[in-house]
């Protein structure tokens, strides 16, 4: 009987640890996402245009599974899309979503790459609220001066992604 109730607590032990490091791992800031997603990007640069003729995949050096981990593509394109997208039906969404896929991998995270490298990052404040946060950052240029970025996101199934990305409030 000792020994059933050892393995009990054990047992309980265990599944408290595996809960507890499973909602560690989910529990990254709004901050911690965003600072992912730029070094991600950052990891881009000089891919412009370096598209693997074969499987249509960026350069090894630009891992855009990574990139598009941080990013809620279907979101952004169901907004882009706005009261016209129920009406395009499922299969054209699907096609919308590939094209908008295609696009930000051939032309924006090589181009964000690039630009995000040639500026220093400071992040500022984040503010979030239930299931929506913004993460105030500021690139300096010291020629140039600075230029306010602030990336919206959203909680979707754990794990903040960004939707939205307004330089100097657009």
């Amino acid at each position: 009987e000792l020994r059933g109730s050892l393995a009990r607590i054990f047992l309980c032990l265990v599944l408290c640890l595996v809960l507890a490091s499973a909602s560690l791992a989910q529990a990254e800031t709004p901050t911690q996402m965003t600072r992912q997603l730029i070094e991600s990007m950052i990891a881009c640069k000089g891919e412009t245009g370096k598209i693997d003729q074969i499987d249509g995949a960026p350069a090894a050096s630009c891992d855009v599974e990574k990139i598009e981990a941080h990013l809620a593509l279907a979101e952004l394109a169901r907004w882009l899309m706005g009261p016209h997208w129920q009406a395009l039906g499922e299969e054209k969404q699907q096609d919308f979503v590939a094209l908008l896929v295609r696009l930000l991998r051939e032309v924006a995270y090589p181009r964000a790459a690039d630009f995000l490298s040639s500026n220093q990052i400071v992040y500022g404040k984040n503010h979030a609220e239930g299931k929506e946060a913004i993460v105030e950052t500021a690139l300096v240029d010291p020629e140039e001066g600075q230029v306010m970025i602030n990336y919206r996101l959203h909680h979707i199934d754990g794990v903040w992604k960004v939707w939205d990305v307004q330089l100097d409030g657009v």
